[in-house]
């Protein structure tokens, strides 16, 4: 690891001890998972080539949640080895094409604000032409008698 400022180094030791909380005493990570973000922390604070998976990291977590290719993403993060570069690029070009995959998704469908311009309006769906001033029938008595 490269030297280190005293403020960073300060974070980086932080950060390891949350993320090692978090597996060992909170049982909320795996195994698998505290590795996965002690590599990327590793990665990102000594300055090593991340062949753009922070970039693809951002843009996954901007964009549409997607619980399928989430988890795709996800194993495919914590099978990375980041010892291995070319593994790292060509794991990095997966996550990148699945987060385009789920933008295309979201993009082609339909907005669900209301209906689109060519959708026919309940009125043209009823067969009147004008919408109905009458007020509905019902069965119970009036009160006027």
């Amino acid at each position: 690891m490269a030297p280190m400022d005293k403020n960073v180094k300060q974070l980086y030791d932080a950060l390891v001890n949350l993320i090692i909380n978090l597996h060992l005493q909170k049982d909320r990570l795996t195994r698998e998972e505290m590795y996965c973000l002690l590599s990327v922390l590793d990665m990102v604070l000594a300055d090593k080539e991340d062949q753009g998976l922070v970039q693809a990291l951002r843009e996954w977590q901007e964009g549409q949640p997607n619980q399928e290719i989430d988890a795709i993403i996800k194993a495919t993060l914590l099978n990375i080895d980041f010892a291995k570069p070319a593994m790292l690029a060509a794991n990095v070009d997966t996550i990148g094409e699945l987060v385009r995959y789920n933008k295309s998704l979201v993009e082609s469908r339909p907005a669900e604000d209301g209906p689109s311009p060519d959708e026919p309006s309940p009125d043209e769906l009823s067969g009147d032409d004008e919408p109905s001033s009458e007020e509905p029938a019902t069965d119970e008595p009036s009160s006027d008698e």
